[in-house]
């Protein structure tokens, strides 16, 4: 599966956190595989990245609300910018230049693994002190686990 294939749920549930906030998009730009992507860079193999530029038009309450939203998002995100401008003609409208990076987890198994590595170094450890059949039961307890 493609990186755009993997991120196009995220990305769609972004959009509708914008549509539900009221908020009008002028301009968007999506860029998938950015090479400029720190934590992918590291982990390329457990990770698609995607970058967003867009310019949204909206209230100061409806963008507050917005970034409300997006911070409760279940999803990885990294909020790389956000460049405000009140709009010329009426202060109380704003122009929003927004950069969003979108993670997704290309196998879910391998993550998990990763974010459990520490876990499983300190297990390893301590069963390491033990006998020999202590070994087998940590390891059948951990098959059930």
């Amino acid at each position: 599966m493609n990186s755009e294939a993997a991120i196009s749920q995220e990305f769609e549930e972004i959009l509708k956190l914008i549509r539900d906030n009221k908020i009008k998009t002028y301009t968007l730009k999506f860029e998938p595989d950015p090479g400029d992507d720190n934590f992918v860079k590291h982990v390329p193999e457990k990770f698609y990245v995607s970058k967003i530029n867009t310019t949204l038009i909206a209230t100061y309450t409806d963008f507050e609300n917005f970034l409300r939203d997006l911070y409760k998002h279940e999803h990885f995100l990294d909020i790389s910018s956000i460049e405000i401008k009140p709009y010329s003609k009426n202060k109380r409208i704003l122009l929003i230049d927004l950069q969003l990076k979108l993670y997704a987890q290309r196998d879910p198994g391998v993550a998990t693994d990763f974010r459990s590595a520490p876990a499983q170094v300190q297990e390893n450890k301590e069963s390491s002190d033990n006998k020999p059949e202590d070994k087998s039961n940590s390891s059948d307890n951990n098959a059930k686990g």
